[in-house]
């Protein structure tokens, strides 16, 4: 029985060493801003690093890198490496806690590695306490899509002149004025060069109370595609603008809306890709209705439109 005994206590004290052991694994963890986008512990070998990649198109404030000591909390001084192909190309000094995040900025990321887009780079961490000749922790690869995304352009209200009560929005080479008030329904585009008004529409027929204008672009603004909601009481659908190499396309008109809380604008539940020189607006997994079918009721997707300079195409 005493032999028993002693084998079970052993048992369990080898158990309760292997999970305190377990439990106090280094491990990390890389977001953009506030979404994870990256995380990884010790024990990895260098072959099953996790990878991902980061679009600098998009806009972001840090990469923010969590690197989590269970048994310290003291003053640290760490760095993070880049390296391409065994040569370092980037490095970033952090002083303080270690229990603190290291905030990596997006200008320090968007001019490091402005000539090194699209390669795989070895992301790896040093520290003057623990990891002294450093640890590799994931591979990056930082991109720059010229394909159109979101974009949140500020609007300036003008007060006095020939737009007054207009909101300006700047597109680069253009000014996109919507109107407000006595002149809600209308919308006109400016080109900055020549201070010529190139397109002015006025909805005066139809009973819609608003024309909201969305906004779809790449980095340098080459491409454009302006989504103008027409709408009452629901979203009747979208006015569809492209803007390319400084040419203003008028696409058409597009007789859907998102089949959700009475008729939502599509242009918040889509998305681009840029295929074989084609762009492809895609939508998300949710109900969608063109009007002229109203009863038949369409999932997201399955709905695809390809935009070319001349029309937006449905591809079936």
């Amino acid at each position: 029985m005493r032999l028993n005994l002693i084998y079970i206590l052993t048992l369990i004290s080898n158990l309760a060493f292997g999970q305190v052991s377990a439990d106090t694994i280094t491990n990390w963890q890389i977001y953009k801003d506030s979404v994870l986008i990256l995380s990884g512990n010790e024990v990895m070998q260098s072959a099953l690093l996790p990878i991902t990649t980061v679009d600098t198109q998009y806009k972001f404030e840090n990469l923010r890198i969590d690197f989590l000591y269970d048994f310290y909390s003291g003053d640290i001084e760490r760095k993070i490496d880049f390296y391409l192909d065994d040569k370092q190309i980037g490095e970033f000094k952090d002083k303080g806690s270690a229990r603190e995040s290291i905030n990596i900025p997006k200008d320090f990321i968007d001019q490091t590695f402005k000539n090194h887009l699209d390669k795989q780079l070895l992301v790896k961490y040093t520290d003057n306490k623990y990891h002294t000749t450093g640890i590799p922790i994931g591979l990056i690869i930082f991109s720059k899509s010229n394909c159109i995304t979101r974009q949140d352009i500020e609007k300036l209200l003008i007060e006095t002149g020939e737009f007054k009560n207009y909101y300006r929005y700047d597109l680069g080479d253009f000014y996109f004025y919507n109107g407000r008030y006595e002149n809600n329904l209308t919308y006109k585009i400016l080109q900055k060069k020549s201070g010529i008004i190139i397109y002015t529409r006025k909805d005066s027929l139809s009973d819609a109370m608003i024309l909201k204008p969305d906004y779809f672009g790449n980095y340098d603004k080459s491409t454009i595609l302006i989504m103008i909601e027409v709408a009452a009481e629901y979203s009747w659908g979208q006015e569809i603008i492209l803007i390319k190499n400084q040419n203003v396309h008028y696409l058409g008109y597009m007789d859907y809306t998102v089949n959700k809380d009475n008729g939502e604008s599509i242009s918040d539940y889509c998305d681009f890709l840029c295929e074989n020189g084609k762009l492809t607006m895609i939508f998300k997994d949710l109900p969608i209705i063109y009007w002229p079918d109203e009863p038949n009721i369409l999932n997201g997707k399955d709905l695809k439109f390809e935009i070319t300079e001349n029309e937006i195409k449905r591809i079936k």
